[in-house]
């Protein structure tokens, strides 16, 4: 969205922090950080594009994925899938 907007200081300035973030993501995750999905800044705007940003930050898929669903739960000190646990759904 950001990228299709007209050329402005703005724009110029969160296109290159937005592709510097990249490389923190990566440098991040291979120091040991816990990295988890967010949905709360352009161009993202959904849990599926947030995942799609930490796999081109070269996480591997199953990290990318869990960012966004059990080691988020288990960050925010939530069960997992275990009998009587509250359960979310995305489709």
């Amino acid at each position: 969205m950001w990228r299709r907007r007209e050329r402005s200081p703005k724009r110029s300035a969160w296109l290159e922090g937005w592709t510097g973030m990249v490389a923190n993501v990566r440098a991040a995750h291979e120091a040991g950080v816990t990295v988890l999905a967010g949905t709360d800044t352009f161009p993202c705007g959904t849990v599926a594009a947030e995942i799609r940003q930490l796999l081109d930050a070269a996480l591997p898929a199953e990290e990318a994925v869990g960012a966004a669903s059990w080691a988020a739960r288990s960050w925010l000190g939530l069960p997992g899938l275990t009998a009587g646990a509250p359960a979310d759904l995305v489709a």
